[in-house]
């Protein structure tokens, strides 16, 4: 078995056996220990290359038997070789004439790696420009009042954003500019979930991830993992806001209002 595909048969065990499990024995588990499973099994498959360069546990050597008895079909040493000179081709002769095939033949090992060079950089270079926007939105946001957002994490309005994010760093929280006429409860609501995602380091973890599923563009299990890895941050940081006091009916209110009012604000 080739390297790649002997890794590319590690990593489609790897991925399956960690969906099995959220399916099966995790299915009622918390967020925070399914995405703490999907972190382990994200930062497995990360490392996974590294096993091609370990050896084997049980490789074993295989010496020939001390005394081995020649192969009656092969030549002996002393006998009278056949003389092959005129089965080779002349030169000048044409492939075609000698029996092979006419025309330049597809390199499938060149093409392949090419096609994967180009599917993972369109994403990584994708990911790239996503991130120079949030920088760029970052760097163009409004500092928010402290008043109506008390926070120890500092907090930006932006008309371009679309959805609350926790962009970290000194940007912190990112808010659409409609915030400021939430009320106090939903401003409340909406900062403790951002606030989980950042106290979670969430927003280093998410680009990672993504990195990683560029690099394994071409598996869709790969592409299941990331989608299941980020549902069950999001699941974590609900529960967070929820394990505060807020009852999970005025959580799904307010975050329905929410989006509501963001789609309509995106439509005009």
């Amino acid at each position: 078995m080739s390297p790649i595909l002997e890794l590319i048969v590690k990593a489609t065990v790897l991925l399956a056996l960690a969906l099995l499990l959220e399916a099966v024995a995790l299915r009622r588990a918390s967020g925070r220990l399914r995405h703490g499973v999907w972190c382990a099994t994200l930062a497995a498959l990360a490392l996974l290359p590294l096993t091609l360069f370990l050896p084997p546990l049980l490789a074993m050597p295989v010496s020939a038997p001390p005394n081995s008895v020649p192969s009656p079909l092969a030549p002996a040493s002393g006998g009278i070789q056949a003389d092959n000179s005129d089965l080779s081709p002349r030169p000048g002769t044409p492939r075609s004439e000698c029996g092979g095939v006419r025309g330049a033949e597809i390199d499938w090992e060149r093409t392949i790696l090419l096609s994967y060079a180009l599917g993972a950089g369109g994403l990584f270079l994708r990911l790239l420009l996503d991130r120079i926007f949030l920088f760029s939105l970052a760097r163009r946001a409004t500092r928010a009042s402290t008043t109506l957002f008390p926070c120890a994490f500092p907090v930006h309005l932006s008309p371009a954003v679309p959805t609350p994010l926790a962009a970290g760093g000194r940007a912190g929280v990112l808010l659409p500019e409609s915030a400021e006429q939430w009320d106090d409860e939903r401003r409340h609501v909406i900062l403790l979930h951002e606030a989980a995602h950042l106290r979670r380091r969430d927003h280093i973890t998410l680009p990672l991830a993504l990195g990683l599923q560029a690099a394994w563009w071409f598996h869709p299990l790969a592409w299941l993992a990331i989608s299941r890895f980020r549902a069950a941050a999001e699941a974590a940081c609900d529960e967070a806001v929820v394990a505060t006091g807020i009852s999970p009916a005025t959580y799904a209110e307010h975050l329905l209002e929410a989006a509501k009012t963001l789609k309509l604000e995106a439509a005009k």
